[in-house]
């Protein structure tokens, strides 16, 4: 979490039939490879850090098969051991402990609640006041804090003279946690509704404080009334055995459930606010502080209560099977309802009524208003009473007003005296929840404008009429009543960044509605769209339309035959976006979007909602005219969590560089259905870019399903398609590419013509082949142009080792003289190297600047020699890398021998020399950072090669050649 940062834990392992830790791939539910260190043989360290703001992943140990014969179908990955992480951001909230009257506030109140909760991402901030009140009782009127209730009438005389003292120092975004010294009616050792910014502690205990706040600040129920427990059988902090546990559906419900924090429940809400509602028959209903209201049953009466939650089973007024009135469950199960009489002339009485609409009314007033009607049982009293106090002028009240009864909408605290909340319409919720999605009306967007329509709407027909004459719309109908289903209709328009890119592009509606219809569907079968009321599922509908018309329109603007005129940057553009969008989750965004409308979080829909931004700003920019790379528009339109992952996109580059190099052939001569020949490499170049990309950020368990489209758009068989995606880097280092005749694999030099023959496609022996054979003279280079920069910043390790005395030797032989450019070139070409054969082989495998001790046959000291890179090739072998570099001579020119004789130092011309000759005894590690790299390997194998990686110039953007040395 953002709270504890970088995280790190040990695997153990333990082998068998052969397998060692070279056989365990870590890898994320998703496919992502994981780094390890291996600790030693049966041990790993993974360290993970936090990249979601609320995200469960997995990472899973999977087992590589044992080498089994080419022509067997491939064995799947056995799965080792699995482990679930949680994506946490920080939950900062406001806690004050009030010291009423003098009473003692325990100590380490703030450290113990922040031991509890920081493992959760939960960060407390508390703050202490002492308050003094008048009328404090000794024992305090409680109910239970376990569900959704309020405060009874002893704790509200409480809170508000807590309040009026505070005065200007009250804090409407903090949670005030009450010390009394008084005890609870009921022995309870804490009370705190959920939702409500007031908690009482009595037995002083800081597990009570924690506990108490786990239901105000983050509605959390006792795991005994949500999963139907025994009371206290558990470790958990929600229990009652004193445990301090937060369970994984406690840490569900504070980071993925929409929470927030200092929203509370008005006690004008409607529930009974420790008042009491009369029931159809006169008897007296109070939730005390166990349950909330119902306004509405199978029919209306005047001022009675239809119905009542209590522990979440809802009780409605109905004639039960012995042919009496009750409030009976689903289950035709009774409602014990206690019975009790207003005490006093000031209890509160609500009163409900109008509940034959989608959000029924309640009069608040206080007993003696009353009593005189309730005496009578007077219906038609009743009825009048609640008709004379329901008048506009009547509704609420202002804080310094005197009045004892006023009335409200259930529910809806902020409702006007009209009942739309917030002041707001229909129109205007829509707008908020577009603004959420960060969607674009007007031009930029697939229409003008989003319209929403209540058929009893009395100006409906006219503002129909109105919509429907307008250029381009998303339009919503919904029957308040619920007596006809919602109706959708759009007229869409191509958005102005597609008809600028690809002018060519005519609407499809048989394209576009096939998108939008599967995307409609999919939200139908939600279950929170399926429990919205008619209004809010056509706010659900519109905005569906305008993301997935949008990316809909995309897809249909930029298929092959639209950009067939198109520029070479427009042609990447559209052929990235069209197959990125192809892969776009339509289930997860449809539900993304209904979690947001419903619970105002972005978790499920974050990165879709950044793509559809990406797409705009990427689009604006080609317009502009401005250079764009082509790793700018893969990180622009690959689909999450490809297009944040900037390590993917350099190596999806290289490799579709090297597709269009050597393969593409044909792509220059396209013929479409309706006859016309075009070139659309480019296009090509980008579809290949999102197809690679899987492939490479899931270290090819993607492979399978992408490979074959790969195949057919570059003219190229399977295998050679999946062998130059796998080997892609090696060749480029080689300055070679993939061909296939006859069932062989053809490695041909790009720049002499040479050809190497392997037997079969295999991948492992063109691997072989290609780590067999050497670099011509002039291969040219494998880092691109641009990449090997002479300004990063110098790591540690460089900027120690360009000051010792054997590079001092090196620099002298490759520059003539040493200076602090030399100097500084060194140590930048070293980056340059490292960074790249991190990219090769992976950072755990290559070791920089290692220095060992070299036992030669008949010498009695050893030869101590700084090797620049030892890669670890697997089979407890090591290949050596020397980088060399130079600010006055062009490296690249020389010959591998030329590099061993004139440009090495004596102990590395010591170290080859023996190495060609056999005569070397051992290699031991030398310093702490062979140790950390070898671990335990002493001596060490290398192979009886030098690869040298030198450079042409020492220009910013220089290139990098390999040069290999065979020391046979």
């Amino acid at each position: 979490s953002d709270l504890n940062g970088e995280e790190t834990f040990i695997a153990k392992a333990t082998f068998k039939n052969g397998k060692t830790k070279d056989n365990i791939v870590f890898k994320t539910d998703k496919g992502a490879k994981v780094e390890t260190e291996w600790i030693d043989a049966t041990t790993a360290k993974i360290t993970i850090q936090k990249t979601f703001d609320f995200a469960k992943e997995s990472i899973i140990a999977t087992v590589s098969p044992t080498t089994q014969k080419t022509e067997e179908p491939k064995a799947k990955d056995d799965i080792a051991g699995k482990v679930n992480i949680w994506h946490l951001s920080q939950k900062p909230i406001n806690v004050t402990l009030v010291s009423v009257n003098g009473a003692t506030i325990p100590a380490k109140a703030a450290e113990d609640l922040n031991t509890i909760y920081n493992k959760a991402g939960v960060q407390f901030s508390v703050k202490e006041e002492n308050i003094r009140i008048d009328n404090l009782p000794n024992k305090i009127i409680c109910g239970s804090s376990d569900l959704l209730n309020t405060y009874t009438l002893d704790q509200i005389s409480i809170t508000t003279a807590i309040r009026k003292a505070l005065g200007s120092s009250y804090d409407k975004e903090t949670y005030y946690m009450l010390y009394t010294g008084s005890t609870a009616d009921n022995g309870v050792d804490g009370f705190m509704p959920l939702g409500r910014q007031y908690g009482f502690i009595f037995d002083n205990k800081n597990h009570t404080l924690a506990h108490e706040l786990g239901h105000g600040a983050l509605r959390l129920e006792h795991p005994f009334t949500e999963f139907k427990t025994t009371k206290g059988s558990t470790t958990l902090l929600m229990d009652y055995a004193d445990g301090t546990k937060l369970d994984h559906n406690n840490w569900q419900s504070i980071h993925g459930g929409g929470w927030k924090p200092y929203l509370f429940q008005n006690d004008a809400d409607g529930a009974l606010a420790g008042g009491y509602a009369i029931a159809p028959d006169w008897s007296f209903v109070s939730n005390g502080s166990e349950g909330t209201v119902k306004a509405s049953g199978d029919s209306d009466s005047k001022g009675f209560l239809r119905g009542i939650v209590v522990n979440d089973v809802t009780y409605i007024w109905k004639l039960d099977s012995d042919r009496k009135f009750k409030y009976l469950n689903e289950n035709s199960v009774p409602y014990t309802n206690p019975q009790i009489l207003p005490k006093e002339d000031k209890d509160l009485i609500f009163l409900f009524f109008a509940n034959q609409n989608s959000r029924g009314k309640y009069i608040k007033t206080v007993y003696k208003e009353l009593a005189s009607i309730i005496k009578s049982k007077s219906d038609k009293d009743l009825s009048d009473f609640i008709t004379k106090h329901s008048t506009p002028d009547l509704y609420t009240k202002a804080k310094d007003e005197k009045r004892n009864t006023y009335w409200g909408y259930v529910g809806c605290s902020n409702c006007d005296s009209n009942g739309v909340e917030n002041g707001s319409s229909d129109e205007q919720k829509l707008q908020d929840l577009i603004a959420k999605l960060k969607i674009k009306t007007g031009v930029e967007s697939v229409a003008s404008e989003a319209i929403i329509l209540d058929k009893n709407n009395p100006q409906y027909q006219e503002k129909l009429a109105e919509a429907l004459e307008k250029t381009s719309y998303i339009l919503a109908t919904y029957d308040s009543s619920g007596k006809e289903s919602l109706k959708l209709q759009y007229k869409l328009q191509v958005p102005k960044a597609i008809k600028d890119l690809f002018p060519d592009f005519k609407t499809s509606d048989n394209c576009i509605q096939d998108y939008i219809n599967n995307s409609l569907e999919n939200l139908h079968k939600n279950l929170i769209y399926k429990n919205y009321q008619p209004v809010d599922q056509a706010s659900l509908e519109i905005c569906t339309v305008f993301y997935q018309g949008f990316f809909g329109m995309w897809s249909c603007a930029t298929s092959e035959e639209s950009i067939a005129n198109s520029g070479e940057i427009q042609q990447c553009l559209a052929g990235a976006t069209h197959e990125a969008i192809a892969m776009i989750d339509v289930v997860a965004l449809v539900n993304g979007v209904a979690t947001l409308a419903k619970e105002g979080t972005k978790t499920y829909l974050e990165s879709y909602v950044k793509y559809y931004e990406n797409l705009q700003s990427i689009s604006s920019t080609i317009i502009q005219g401005s250079e764009v790379q082509t790793t700018q528009i893969l990180g622009a339109v690959l689909i999450p969590p490809y297009n944040i992952a900037s390590q993917v996109i350099d190596k999806v580059v290289k490799v579709a560089d090297n597709f269009k190099k050597s393969y593409f052939t044909e792509c220059n001569k396209t013929e479409f259905k309706n006859g016309k020949i075009a070139d659309i490499c480019w296009y090509r170049y980008g579809q290949l870019g999102a197809m690679i990309a899987p492939i490479i950020y899931t270290g090819g368990e993607y492979a399978v399903t992408k490979v074959k489209q790969i195949a057919n758009i570059s003219k190229t068989s399977i295998t050679l398609a999946e062998n130059v995606i796998k080997l892609n880097e090696k060749l480029i280092a080689k300055g070679v590419y993939l061909l296939e005749a006859d069932g062989k694999t053809l490695i041909k030099n790009a720049t002499t013509g040479e050809v190497v023959t392997v037997k079969g496609t295999a991948v492992k022996d063109v691997e072989k082949a290609l780590d067999e054979l050497g670099v011509v003279q002039g291969a040219g280079s494998f880092i691109p142009n641009l990449l090997n920069k002479v300004d990063n910043i110098e790591n540690a390790v460089v900027s120690v080792a360009k000051n010792e005395a054997e590079i001092l030797d090196e620099l002298v032989k490759t520059n003539n003289t040493v200076t602090e450019n030399a100097k500084k070139f060194w140590a930048q070409h070293e980056m340059n190297v490292t960074k790249h054969l991190d990219d090769v082989y992976g950072s755990g495998k290559v070791g920089q600047q290692i220095t060992v001790d070299i036992y030669i046959q008949g010498q009695t000291l050893p030869v101590r020699c700084r090797i620049d890179n030892l890669i670890d090739v697997g089979g407890g072998k090591f290949r050596i890398v020397d980088g060399k570099s130079s600010i006055i001579n062009n490296l690249s020119t020389k010959t591998p021998t030329e590099l061993l004789n004139s440009m090495s130092t004596v102990n590395q011309k010591a170290f080859y020399d023996a190495l060609k000759n056999g005569t070397i005894t051992q290699i031991k590690p030398a310093g702490a950072r062979a140790q950390t790299f070898l671990g335990n390997l002493n001596p060490i194998q290398v192979e009886k090669s030098v690869d040298f990686f030198v450079n042409d110039v020492s220009t910013n953007g220089y290139n990098i050649f390999k040069k290999t040395l065979i020391l046979q």
